[in-house]
């Protein structure tokens, strides 16, 4: 039997999240109340950052709505924008959110309520990391919100520190080895859009490696370590300075 020492749930039950411990750190599929989503035309891009879909994203009115079971509704996006994937930490207020403008490009809002827009960013994934703050001793968890371009296979995210019990019933024999890197993209079976989402557990302060694969090898890692709580905008790119938005954290 494996078990996560300690760690975060992220639930997406009506568009809330929970956050526990006691449980190894993963995202449950998006579902409402019980109910099979499922969206055929919410395909990954197929060109760089361009869709097939000449309007991508989930807009009000479409699938009757159905979408809003499984992320925050958004309700201050610019006009005509589709939504690819949401997350909020608590009750009210902006969320993380990615969303098109335009095809070809990548919208981003932070909880602040900071935006900026990517149009075809030179960066094989475009994430938002939420960094929670840490309530209690060895408790350093985030959230993890992005979008991978067309080329790319895999992304894995592991959180430096994290640890697996290997622990065996009946004995009380436990094993600790390090939580290897988690797959939260795999392009055969992509979520919606593209995006992925992923929560953290590390019982060091925060430290996240993220890399990206295409069908080669290795494209891109990116290391993030925010130095304070707060979401942020990141790129994973062999390029710097790529992202256009300097990283915004809110107290």
């Amino acid at each position: 039997m494996r078990v996560v020492l300690s760690g975060l749930v992220l639930l997406v039950l009506v568009a809330t999240i929970g956050v526990f411990t006691f449980a190894k750190p993963q995202y449950h599929p998006p579902g409402g109340n019980g109910k099979t989503l499922k969206f055929d035309d919410a395909k990954p891009p197929v060109n760089g950052w361009l869709y097939a879909d000449a309007t991508p994203g989930f807009h009000l009115g479409e699938h009757h709505d159905e979408w809003k079971y499984a992320m925050p509704y958004v309700p201050n996006l610019p006009a005509g924008a589709g939504l690819l994937q949401a997350t909020r930490d608590k009750p009210g207020g902006h969320a993380d959110a990615l969303y098109v403008p335009r095809n070809g490009c990548i919208g981003v809002q932070l909880f602040s309520g900071a935006r900026t827009t990517l149009c075809r960013p030179r960066a094989a994934a475009v994430f938002i990391v939420d960094a929670l703050p840490s309530y209690r001793p060895g408790q350093w968890n985030t959230f993890v919100t992005g979008v991978a371009r067309s080329d790319v296979t895999k992304i894995t995210v592991q959180a430096r520190g994290a640890q697996e019990d290997d622990y065996v019933p009946g004995t009380h024999t436990h094993h600790f080895r390090p939580l290897p890197p988690q797959v939260v993209y795999d392009s055969k079976t992509p979520m919606w859009w593209g995006a992925f989402v992923d929560s953290t557990f590390q019982p060091q302060p925060w430290n996240l490696v993220v890399k990206v694969y295409n069908r080669v090898g290795l494209m891109a890692t990116a290391n993030v370590a925010p130095a304070h709580a707060g979401d942020a905008l990141y790129c994973a790119s062999a390029l710097r300075a790529v992202c256009g938005m300097s990283a915004q954290r809110r107290s």
